[in-house]
């Protein structure tokens, strides 16, 4: 069937059509509403070096220079423990993310920096939940070199480049999930008005048949 003939079909069964666009229209506005606003909390931070030449450390040594601090520090803000010190719920209502500049902390991007980012349907639990990430780090990283008795005129260090930003609100769930439901409504309007249209084909078709075999006998 061509272009003209499918709007023919639709507009033939407008009644069909008309109804499931505008149930489409409303379950767009509907998860549009009814999906709560998430809001975004950002800070960056800076992993340095003692300004004094220091050795003895192990996190100095690494080829591939702090980035790879950075990584294990990203590691280590992942696991169930932290995450649960962290107050990450189940529902992840508040949550965060961090990473060296990568999502993928597997790339060993070359950066020294940390990006945190919060998110919560509360606009101040999104901006707690990144001072909660950054002070996580600073324990972390003092922890890391503990582990590997590192002196202490050694220690990395941990410096905010940018302080946990005001919350602002994240609508593109929102938008996705309204998009999503209008466009999945409009496909099921086009097949429900083709399936009404074959129905009163077949219909047509078996009364002519009848009028044929009474014509016959």
């Amino acid at each position: 069937m061509d272009f003209w003939g499918t709007v023919l079909v639709l507009f033939r069964r407008w009644y069909i059509t008309g109804t499931a666009f505008a149930l489409a229209i409303a379950g767009m506005a509907l998860a549009y509403v009814s999906i709560p606003t998430e809001y975004v909390s950002g800070a960056t931070l800076i992993i340095t070096k003692p300004t004094s030449p220091a050795e003895g450390n192990p996190l100095l040594d690494f080829d591939k220079g702090l980035n790879l601090t950075a990584s294990i520090l990203v590691a280590a803000l992942q696991t169930p423990e932290s995450l649960a010190e962290l107050g990450v719920s189940p529902d992840e209502d508040p949550t965060f993310t961090i990473n060296n500049g990568s999502p993928n902390p597997e790339l060993l991007v070359q950066t020294p920096f940390l990006f945190i980012t919060g998110t919560s349907t509360r606009p101040a639990e999104a901006t707690a939940m990144v001072r909660r990430v950054a002070d996580k780090v600073v324990r972390e990283l003092v922890r890391q070199q503990q582990l590997v008795k590192a002196p202490r005129a050694s220690y990395l260090t941990i410096s905010v480049i940018a302080p946990p930003s005001a919350p602002l609100p994240e609508k593109a769930g929102k938008s996705r999930a309204a998009v999503i439901t209008l466009a999945v409504g409009g496909i099921a309007g086009v097949f429900a008005g083709f399936a009404a249209e074959s129905l009163a084909v077949a219909r047509r078709t078996r009364r002519l048949r009848k009028v044929d075999v009474a014509s016959a006998a």
